[in-house]
């Protein structure tokens, strides 16, 4: 049985969506100095009147922030304590200074790859799930491999959309010489897990705790995601 302490978490992603926020076009710059201030490393890469979008690259975060929705992103963390710190910092500015009293989707999206030796391993891997085993006789009329899968699972309140795949993955990066980049942490050939978990109903913004929206997220998906693959 596979953990997922055995897979690399290459993406995190937090996002709220509510209704139009008219006072976006008055306080945005409100919210990018509050945040500005609390982190000081934060770069601002584009700010215009439809949206704002910054970085932190030494920790490989991302936001944008605009009249309908805000995220943030981080890619490769070592550790989450800041991403949750960042999230509930941006959720509550963005409650106060554009005045959102309900939030109509809350999402967390995360992507995780497990390295595989060849293509080979990781198309066995996913031909054998439980999810959605199929004897071959009966698979073969379409093919013999299970390369990529996408599934929804909701109910009344909540619902995650799954991606696996074994998809062959290249990672491009031009630098001038003599100059090298460091890519051991890419996973060319691997299984690749994107799941995303999302409300369904209305969350009234003062009662969010975008921490612990992340924490109970990451959580579900430790303890029951690989056993329900079967893995």
């Amino acid at each position: 049985m596979l953990s997922l302490d055995e897979f690399t978490l290459e993406r995190i992603t937090f996002e709220v969506r509510y209704e139009t926020a008219f006072l976006f076009w008055d306080n945005s710059g409100k919210v990018l100095a509050d945040m500005a201030r609390d982190y000081p490393k934060i770069h601002v890469t584009n700010a215009t009147i439809s949206s704002v979008l910054c970085d932190w690259m030494d920790e490989g975060l991302a936001l944008n922030f605009d009249s309908a929705k805000a995220y943030v992103t981080q890619d490769y963390p070592s550790k989450l304590s800041l991403f949750y710190e960042f999230t509930t910092r941006l959720t509550n500015l963005i409650q106060n200074y554009l005045k959102v009293q309900n939030f109509t989707r809350v999402g967390c999206r995360h992507v995780h790859s497990l390295r595989t030796n060849s293509l080979e391993e990781a198309s066995a891997l996913m031909r054998n799930s439980r999810a959605w085993a199929a004897e071959e006789d009966r698979m073969k009329p379409f093919g013999t491999k299970v390369n990529e899968v996408t599934m929804r699972v909701e109910d009344d309140s909540r619902g995650h959309t799954l991606h696996i795949s074994n998809l062959p993955r290249t990672l491009t990066i031009q630098v001038a010489k003599p100059f090298v980049i460091e890519t051991s942490g890419f996973n060319k050939d691997a299984i690749v897990i994107d799941v995303d978990a999302y409300t369904k109903k209305m969350v009234v913004a003062p009662e969010l705790d975008a921490s612990e929206f992340v924490r109970a997220t990451m959580k579900n998906t430790r303890e029951n995601l690989l056993v329900f693959l079967g893995w």
